[in-house]
């Protein structure tokens, strides 16, 4: 018979290597797992370093290049990169092709070319107050300025040559020049082929005020409050003239027996009809009656120069003048109560001897 004692040693040494078998089979258990965790780390920094690699055919999917990461850097993915959430960029955007948020702008935004980014949109918002054009970084250059309730193009009068719009202008309220000039030009990249045509002088509104337009053309009614002034001599009006007849200035005309003018032939014509404006570098302040065709304007009202002819009597100045033989010319009037109806005008200078141009008060009686 066995000692007890002897037996319940046993019994625990046999219980207790029971239990090691079982621990080191738990180990083992965990070692393998472990193993296996290692391996799967190990596998997915593969991965992401190179993402894709053993998984989508060896596509780089992301990819670290220096202090960037770089999304489909050998762009083996030729459709697209899409992201299926909210992407906050809280710095520089740099677009190689098209950019699509929601299918709303896809294809919309594209580089086109060497530095052209090209947006094809509806509608664009830009969060900004300030638009600055040709890379300028400072204050100035500011191409279009948004404050308070108003846009303001060229905002610190940098662009020196101007701002040039391409086509028509369309304006639905007023527009509020701070120059005095408006300006008129045939070729925008030549400042001087620019003109002038309407300048803000103190208190005065000009129209033309340097050389460059003929004629001032009003289609419809031009209602005056206040007085013309006009650096010509005379009010006109156009009448139609004779196919081979003269029509100088200065000529003095009669109607001719088919309504048309044509110069005077004979000394105290009562068909007179005055003297064509225009001679002496002395203008027409106002035109009546324009039309094509061969037509004369003859004054009515004001100053002219005349032709006239001093063979049949000296013209002092004050003379009244009548129609006389030489073609076209005025002669002195002798008694005014009988040639009533001949007399075109009053000498305002003398004509002692010879023939030529004097300037006449315009006076049909």
């Amino acid at each position: 018979m066995s000692d007890p004692t002897v037996q319940s040693l046993a019994d625990q040494i046999q219980a207790l290597t029971t239990q090691l078998q079982a621990l080191k089979a738990r180990i083992d258990v965990h070692s393998t797992n472990i193993n296996e965790f290692s391996e799967l780390s190990r596998t997915f920094s593969s991965q992401l370093a190179n993402l894709g690699a053993g998984i989508f055919g060896g596509d780089h999917a992301l990819r670290r290049v220096g202090d960037q990461l770089v999304i489909n850097p050998d762009q083996d993915y030729d459709d697209e990169v899409l992201v299926d959430s909210g992407l906050n960029i809280t710095d520089s955007l740099d677009v190689g092709t098209n950019i699509s948020a929601g299918g709303l702008l896809t294809n919309k935004i594209s580089a086109v070319g060497s530095g052209l980014l090209e947006i094809t949109t509806p509608q664009l918002r830009l969060r900004a107050s300030d638009l600055i054009l040709n890379g300028r970084t400072t204050g100035n250059g500011r191409a279009l300025v948004d404050e308070g309730n108003q846009l303001f193009v060229n905002f610190n009068r940098d662009y020196f040559d101007g701002t040039v719009i391409g086509s028509s202008l369309f304006v639905n309220n007023n527009i509020n020049l701070v120059g005095s000039d408006i300006r008129h030009g045939t070729n925008s990249a030549d400042p001087n082929s620019f003109v002038t045509f309407i300048r803000l002088a103190g208190n005065n509104l000009q129209f033309i005020p340097e050389v460059g337009f003929d004629v001032v053309t009003i289609f419809g009614d031009l209602n005056l409050t206040g007085s013309v002034n006009a650096q010509g001599g005379d009010i006109a009006e156009q009448f139609d003239v004779a196919a081979e007849a003269c029509a100088d200035p200065g000529t003095v005309m009669v109607v001719g027996d088919d309504g048309k003018l044509e110069p005077c032939t004979r000394a105290h014509d009562s068909r007179a009809a005055g003297v064509i404006a225009g001679a002496g570098g002395l203008k027409t302040a106002m035109l009546l009656n324009q039309q094509d065709g061969h037509r004369a304007a003859i004054a009515l009202v004001g100053s002219a120069y005349c032709k006239c002819d001093a063979a049949y009597g000296p013209i002092a100045a004050g003379d009244l003048l009548t129609t006389s033989a030489s073609l076209g010319h005025a002669m002195r009037v002798d008694n005014a109560n009988a040639n009533a109806g001949t007399i075109i005008g009053k000498a305002l200078q003398p004509l002692p001897s010879g023939s030529g141009l004097i300037p006449i008060l315009v006076v049909l009686r």
